[in-house]
């Protein structure tokens, strides 16, 4: 696809002229099967004569030069000057050959247009404005031959646009048309200038290419034949290719909208999955505080039992010294006990004894009570004690439970990270372009707004498929929070702070 044009010349004899002619006029009975008879109407016919009047302008054409040839020979002989006669001579000699109507008759061209000068310029402009400018182009060619040009036909029922004309055999001095390699290259100069202005020059030159080391196919020039003949079947070929390339499409577009759907779906998956992570969260909190507010209590509970032994420990001290007090107040009354009496000898021992009122007294004022205050003392220990064991067992039991309950839902957590990591990943080898139509800022802001810190973002998508793409969308985040505080001090300090 280039910015170019191009014009191609061949000879043509009496017995193609008119089936030529015939060919660009659209006749019917040689109209070519790649042609869109719905378009043949914007095509620009041109005035293509007869082949009995292309004869008599080939003729005309010799006449006239022999006439002016014969002029000049005769004025040279005047002039008595040699050199001027030998020329003239020269000149008149070369219109003696007659013309042959049986031979070539004319020369006819093509004028086409590369792809991206045809879609780009040409095909925007109207009718007459193409046409004006093929006829200038044209125009030129046939003065480079120093001939006569006619029947300019515009072709736009084809593939591309192109312009068909025709050039006279015989050049203004009489002489059979012959156009040398420099002539060639010569109109494929004139015929770019009237385009030059839209950007269209003339194409690369045979000798440009192999130069450049081109494939022998860009310096192989086709003829206006070959090129006619070759563009059904390029045209076909072309059809095929679109037809490909649109069922290509279809199927890429199929699979697009089943990832975009899978997609949707993961998101989908994925929202509720944070809503799940959200709600284990809130759990595993609660858990916590139940857990630090037992460990709390039971270690109350510890200290009151600590205390309550405290307590036992001094009651029996109180016992056993009101026991040692009642014993001082109560020193009972001394007697004299007969221990051994027989007929050679009595004995006696001083003892202390007691009635029966100071024992009452003993045991009712300080011993009984103390004792019984310890008895029912220790009975609540006790009891506490239980409580505390009972307490004690339930909480181990609760963080059994809860232990056992999270590492369910780590398992399950995992399992699921598993999946939706390996769902991705497959997702994203079998569609590589879908990361680009994720929104992956707007979800990190929606984490952020649910409390969650950036780098708690960061860490839940490490090795993933999605990490590189989170990571950059919290460098953003973090980039405009920066900027944003940086404006905020600008605002309140001014700038430079």
């Amino acid at each position: 696809m280039s910015m170019t044009i191009s014009v191609r010349i061949e000879p043509t004899r009496a017995s193609d002229y008119c089936q030529q002619r015939s060919h660009d006029l659209r006749e019917k009975t040689t109209t070519p099967g790649y042609v869109d008879d719905d378009r043949t109407i914007l095509n620009s016919p041109g005035d293509i004569p007869s082949l009995e009047k292309i004869h008599e302008a080939n003729e005309n054409m010799k006449f006239v030069a022999r006439q002016e040839t014969e002029a000049k020979f005769e004025k040279a002989k005047a002039s008595g000057d040699d050199d001027k006669i030998k020329e003239a001579k020269k000149e008149k000699n070369k219109c003696r050959k007659s013309y042959d109507r049986n031979g070539v008759v004319a020369y006819r061209g093509i004028l086409t247009f590369g792809t991206n000068a045809r879609l780009g310029v040409i095909d925007k402009l109207s009718s007459q404005e193409q046409d004006s400018l093929a006829l200038e182009a044209i125009n030129r060619v046939a003065n480079v031959l120093d001939s006569t040009f006619f029947g300019i036909t515009a072709h736009r029922d084809e593939a591309s646009i192109h312009f068909h004309f025709y050039i006279l055999a015989t050049n203004k001095f009489g002489k059979k048309l012959n156009p040398t390699k420099p002539d060639l290259r010569k109109i494929q100069d004139e015929a770019a200038k009237p385009f030059n202005k839209f950007g269209i020059s003339r194409g690369k030159s045979k000798e440009a290419w192999i130069k450049e080391g081109a494939d022998s196919s860009k310096t192989i020039h086709k003829s206006v034949s070959e090129l006619h003949a070759d563009l059904p079947f390029e045209l076909e070929a072309a059809k095929k290719e679109l037809t490909n390339i649109k069922e290509l499409a279809r199927l890429k577009q199929m699979e697009l909208d089943i990832a975009k759907k899978d997609l949707l779906q993961a998101k989908e998956l994925l929202q509720k999955e944070q809503l799940d992570i959200d709600r284990v969260r809130t759990e595993l909190n609660t858990e916590k505080e139940n857990i630090e507010g037992a460990a709390k209590e039971y270690e109350t509970i510890k200290l009151r039992c600590d205390g309550a032994e405290y307590e036992v420990e001094k009651l029996k001290n109180i016992l056993e010294k009101a026991k040692n007090i009642a014993k001082n107040q109560f020193k009972g009354k001394e007697y004299e006990v007969v221990t051994k009496n027989t007929i050679l000898q009595t004995v006696t021992e001083t003892r202390i004894l007691y009635t029966t009122s100071d024992m009452n007294d003993l045991v009712n004022s300080v011993a009984a009570e103390a004792f019984f205050e310890i008895k029912e003392r220790e009975a609540n220990v006790q009891i506490n004690e239980e409580i505390i064991n009972q307490k004690e067992k339930n909480l181990i039991k609760e963080k059994r439970d809860f232990q056992v309950k999270n590492a369910e839902k780590e398992a399950i957590q995992i399992v699921r990270d598993r999946a939706l990591q390996a769902f991705s990943s497959a997702a994203i080898e079998l569609h590589p372009n879908l990361l680009s139509d994720l929104d992956f800022k707007s979800w990190v802001e929606i984490q952020i707004g649910l409390g969650i810190s950036l780098a708690e973002v960061k860490e839940a998508v490490k090795d993933t498929a999605f990490e590189d793409q989170i990571c950059s969308a919290c460098l953003k985040i973090s980039e405009k929070e920066a900027q944003q505080d940086h404006q905020e001090q600008e605002r309140y300090y001014g700038p430079g702070m």
